[in-house]
């Protein structure tokens, strides 16, 4: 397996941090093949699908991603990667307030 690690310094608690994600990002149709399967466990997001398996870890003003791809993964890690950088780099280019705003609208 090949293995995929991401790190986003945000302005952000974890919490609105996880808000966001659950609300703005993991339903997002670029992502969900990839989240198929997910669980909270504190402020890490555990998740498997055909394509990975790992975790996206929250920190106060920091996202660390890390997942093993699949084979069949490995032919899709270009658009993965281009994904969560664009998807999770609005967390990064967003405040804390931004995020209040977003969960509001």
């Amino acid at each position: 397996m090949a293995r995929l690690k991401r790190e986003f310094e945000t302005k952000s608690s974890a919490e609105d941090m996880r808000a966001f994600i659950d609300e703005k990002i993991l339903d997002r149709k670029e992502l969900k093949p990839f989240f198929s399967l997910t669980t909270w466990q504190g402020d890490s997001l555990y998740f498997e699908s055909r394509f990975c398996s790992g975790s996206i870890a929250l920190r106060d003003q920091r996202i660390e991603i890390d997942l093993e791809l699949t084979l069949f993964g490995r032919l899709f890690r270009k658009k993965l990667d281009s994904a969560l950088e664009r998807n999770f780099g609005l967390l990064a280019e967003s405040s804390q307030s931004d995020l209040g705003n977003e969960k509001q609208g």
